[in-house]
């Protein structure tokens, strides 16, 4: 999945998951650089799918996009022959999509594309938060938060919940 940041990638890998009955393993790319950081973090996994008994296994590898540096030691490379080589699912979330080594990746998925969520679409969410929180928020106030969070719902959410303890926004 490749979109910008607070679009709901990682939200929909783990809505996906949750109804085909799926356990998530998630791995933060860019913490989890290198070659070695990811035999070592993914090996286990594969090597011991047992212990997890009959839970079907998902594999998430989110900020993909983090692994593109000179430092990284051959980590996209062992990451193009595990998803390969998997014998259960991986799902990949990156914010960039124009980076040669990400290209190498895509050739060999099903690349789906995020865009930033549309003002019009946020003030609804936001509508419908401050609606189950019993905020009075100011139609004026939903506008400049969706307009100024450009497309990213997390930062969308969270300026509501920093506005919801101003006078500007009162409970009811």
């Amino acid at each position: 999945l490749s979109g910008p940041p607070g679009v709901g990638k990682s939200t929909s890998i783990y809505a996906v998951a949750t109804e085909l009955c799926y356990t998530v393993l998630e791995y933060n790319a860019s913490d989890v650089r290198t070659r070695d950081r990811l035999r070592e973090a993914l090996s286990p996994t594969l090597e011991n799918a047992s212990i997890y008994g009959e839970e079907k296994l998902l594999i998430f590898l989110d900020e993909i996009d983090g692994m593109s540096g000179r430092s990284d030691y051959a980590g996209m490379d062992f990451v193009l022959d595990f998803i390969e080589n998997a014998t259960m699912p991986v799902a990949m979330a990156a914010n960039l999509e124009e980076t040669q080594k990400l290209k190498k990746i895509e050739q060999k998925s099903f690349v789906l594309r995020f865009l930033p969520v549309s003002p019009d679409v946020l003030v609804i969410y936001l509508r419908k938060i401050s609606s189950r929180e019993n905020l009075d928020v100011p139609d004026d106030i939903l506008y400049k938060i969706a307009k100024n969070s450009r497309g990213d719902v997390r930062q969308a959410v969270s300026t509501l919940q920093t506005l919801s303890g101003s006078t500007i926004v009162s409970s009811s």
